[in-house]
């Protein structure tokens, strides 16, 4: 096993899960059936990376659109507006800077930087891209990975909140986010 960010094989087991119990407590808590997302994965195990410090599950499980489409029927999914992070990143954005939000949800960012801001946000939930759309945001369903091989313009700033978790290839999600990113950006 090695680490999706630093590619180390320095990592420990820290607890094993049985994929069976998140199954029963995602139906009981929230009415959701996720075996199809653990179907062959009779265990997952929580491990940390000691090269860098990183906590992750093994093997990578990510929810397919289905999944985050029936979390959105919760108010609470993207309720984006009390997010610290949002506030401490756009400090870092200046006036007229060109931004890509990878994962953006109904784009509930966009609203923390200043309006000379060009924003572009990226994301596969058809419900979230129709109400960013609806604000009159630039949004599209398309993987990181394909928009950066495509992408006429690249962005000073490319940011991604509470994302990693959702993805399966992380080094190659890093290494797009930087390929669509300006030289010094």
């Amino acid at each position: 096993m090695h680490c999706p960010a630093c590619y180390s094989d320095k990592c420990e087991t820290v607890e094993t899960i049985n994929t069976g119990d998140i199954i029963k407590l995602y139906k009981r808590v929230l009415g959701i059936d996720v075996s199809k997302l653990f179907s062959g994965t009779p265990l997952i195990e929580y491990t940390h990376c000691l090269a860098c410090d990183l906590r992750f599950f093994f093997p990578w499980v990510s929810g397919d659109e289905v999944f985050y489409e029936e979390l959105q029927e919760f108010d609470w999914y993207y309720d984006e507006t009390e997010k610290p992070e949002y506030l401490f990143a756009s400090q870092f954005i200046a006036e007229g800077a060109s931004v890509l939000e990878v994962g953006c949800g109904n784009g509930a960012f966009r609203s923390f930087l200043p309006t000379s801001v060009a924003y572009t946000g990226l994301e596969f939930n058809d419900k979230a891209i129709r109400k960013a759309q609806a604000l009159g945001l630039d949004v599209k369903k398309c993987p990181v990975e394909k928009y950066a091989e495509t992408a006429d313009l690249l962005h000073d700033v490319v940011c991604s909140f509470q994302v990693i978790e959702h993805v399966s290839e992380p080094r190659k999600f890093f290494a797009s986010c930087a390929k669509a990113t300006k030289h010094g950006g």
